[in-house]
Protein backbone atom coordinates (compact mmCIF):
# COMPACT_ATOMS: atom_id res chain seq x y z
CA UNK A 1 0.00 0.00 0.00
CA UNK A 2 1.62 3.20 -1.14
CA UNK A 3 1.58 6.46 0.74
CA UNK A 4 -0.11 8.06 -2.28
CA UNK A 5 -3.09 5.70 -1.99
CA UNK A 6 -3.37 6.42 1.71
CA UNK A 7 -3.20 10.19 1.10
CA UNK A 8 -5.81 9.83 -1.60
CA UNK A 9 -8.18 7.97 0.74
CA UNK A 10 -7.52 10.56 3.47
CA UNK A 11 -8.30 13.53 1.19
CA UNK A 12 -11.42 11.88 -0.18
CA UNK A 13 -12.71 11.05 3.30
CA UNK A 14 -12.14 14.61 4.60
CA UNK A 15 -13.92 16.15 1.60
CA UNK A 16 -16.82 13.69 1.82
CA UNK A 17 -17.29 14.42 5.53
CA UNK A 18 -17.12 18.17 4.87
CA UNK A 19 -19.74 17.98 2.13
CA UNK A 20 -22.06 15.99 4.38
CA UNK A 21 -21.61 18.51 7.23
CA UNK A 22 -22.25 21.44 4.89
CA UNK A 23 -25.41 19.84 3.51
CA UNK A 24 -26.73 19.01 6.98
CA UNK A 25 -26.06 22.54 8.25
CA UNK A 26 -27.73 24.04 5.17
CA UNK A 27 -30.80 21.84 5.60
CA UNK A 28 -31.07 22.94 9.23
CA UNK A 29 -30.76 26.61 8.20
CA UNK A 30 -33.46 26.19 5.54
CA UNK A 31 -35.83 24.69 8.10
CA UNK A 32 -34.92 27.31 10.72
CA UNK A 33 -35.53 30.17 8.28
CA UNK A 34 -38.77 28.51 7.11
CA UNK A 35 -37.72 28.49 3.45
CA UNK A 36 -39.73 25.38 2.58
CA UNK A 37 -42.67 26.87 0.66
CA UNK A 38 -42.41 24.47 -2.28
CA UNK A 39 -39.84 22.07 -0.84
CA UNK A 40 -37.60 22.48 -3.90
CA UNK A 41 -34.82 24.18 -1.95
CA UNK A 42 -34.76 21.50 0.75
CA UNK A 43 -34.79 18.70 -1.85
CA UNK A 44 -31.89 20.34 -3.69
CA UNK A 45 -29.84 20.40 -0.50
CA UNK A 46 -29.91 16.60 -0.14
CA UNK A 47 -26.85 14.94 -1.62
CA UNK A 48 -25.67 16.21 -4.99
CA UNK A 49 -21.95 16.31 -4.36
CA UNK A 50 -19.00 14.38 -5.69
CA UNK A 51 -15.40 13.95 -4.60
CA UNK A 52 -12.74 13.39 -7.26
CA UNK A 53 -9.22 12.46 -6.27
CA UNK A 54 -6.37 13.40 -8.59
CA UNK A 55 -2.62 12.92 -8.44
CA UNK A 56 -2.09 16.52 -7.39
CA UNK A 57 -5.00 16.81 -4.94
CA UNK A 58 -8.71 16.30 -4.60
CA UNK A 59 -11.78 18.14 -5.78
CA UNK A 60 -15.20 18.57 -4.19
CA UNK A 61 -18.11 19.50 -6.47
CA UNK A 62 -21.47 20.53 -4.99
CA UNK A 63 -24.55 21.54 -6.98
CA UNK A 64 -26.86 24.38 -5.93
CA UNK A 65 -29.91 26.17 -7.13
CA UNK A 66 -28.54 29.45 -8.44
CA UNK A 67 -30.52 31.66 -6.06
CA UNK A 68 -29.17 29.91 -2.94
CA UNK A 69 -25.92 31.85 -3.17
CA UNK A 70 -27.84 35.12 -2.92
CA UNK A 71 -30.02 34.25 0.08
CA UNK A 72 -27.19 35.33 2.40
CA UNK A 73 -27.32 38.89 1.11
CA UNK A 74 -29.53 41.24 3.18
CA UNK A 75 -32.51 42.49 1.16
CA UNK A 76 -34.63 45.51 2.11
CA UNK A 77 -37.71 43.91 0.46
CA UNK A 78 -37.84 41.11 3.04
CA UNK A 79 -40.23 41.39 5.97
CA UNK A 80 -39.17 43.24 9.13
CA UNK A 81 -38.52 39.96 10.98
CA UNK A 82 -36.33 38.69 8.17
CA UNK A 83 -34.53 42.01 7.75
CA UNK A 84 -33.52 41.98 11.42
CA UNK A 85 -31.72 38.68 10.92
CA UNK A 86 -29.70 40.15 8.01
CA UNK A 87 -29.88 37.38 5.44
CA UNK A 88 -30.53 33.69 5.67
CA UNK A 89 -26.98 32.31 6.06
CA UNK A 90 -27.52 29.27 3.87
CA UNK A 91 -24.49 29.48 1.61
CA UNK A 92 -21.53 31.79 2.28
CA UNK A 93 -21.42 31.52 6.06
CA UNK A 94 -21.84 27.74 6.07
CA UNK A 95 -19.80 26.75 3.00
CA UNK A 96 -16.86 29.05 3.54
CA UNK A 97 -17.00 28.59 7.31
CA UNK A 98 -16.54 24.84 6.98
CA UNK A 99 -14.08 24.95 4.11
CA UNK A 100 -11.72 27.54 5.57
CA UNK A 101 -12.07 26.79 9.28
CA UNK A 102 -12.28 22.98 9.26
CA UNK A 103 -11.61 21.32 5.92
CA UNK A 104 -8.45 23.15 4.86
CA UNK A 105 -6.70 22.79 8.25
CA UNK A 106 -7.58 19.07 8.29
CA UNK A 107 -6.20 18.60 4.79
CA UNK A 108 -3.11 20.68 5.54
CA UNK A 109 -2.18 19.40 9.00
CA UNK A 110 -4.27 16.28 9.57
CA UNK A 111 -2.19 13.80 7.61
CA UNK A 112 0.26 12.94 10.35
CA UNK A 113 2.41 9.84 10.72
CA UNK A 114 -0.18 8.36 13.10
CA UNK A 115 -2.99 8.82 10.60
CA UNK A 116 -0.79 7.49 7.81
CA UNK A 117 0.02 4.36 9.80
CA UNK A 118 -3.59 3.83 10.89
CA UNK A 119 -4.92 4.14 7.34
CA UNK A 120 -2.15 1.98 5.92
CA UNK A 121 -2.94 -0.77 8.45
CA UNK A 122 -6.64 -0.52 7.65
CA UNK A 123 -5.98 -0.81 3.93
CA UNK A 124 -3.69 -3.81 4.49
CA UNK A 125 -6.40 -5.44 6.58
CA UNK A 126 -8.97 -4.86 3.85
CA UNK A 127 -6.60 -6.24 1.21
CA UNK A 128 -5.96 -9.35 3.33
CA UNK A 129 -9.70 -9.89 3.84
CA UNK A 130 -10.28 -9.54 0.10
CA UNK A 131 -7.47 -12.04 -0.57
CA UNK A 132 -8.98 -14.52 1.91
CA UNK A 133 -12.42 -14.15 0.31
CA UNK A 134 -10.99 -14.95 -3.12
CA UNK A 135 -9.45 -18.24 -1.95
Amino acid sequence: MGVDRVKSAFRSQILKESAELIRREQQEAIIEWDLVETGQLLRQMRGHFSVTDMNTGARLDMNYLSYVRFLDIPNARRTLREAKRKGYHTYNKIVFGYLYNQTLPQLKYGFTDGVRELMSNKMKELANNQFLLQQ
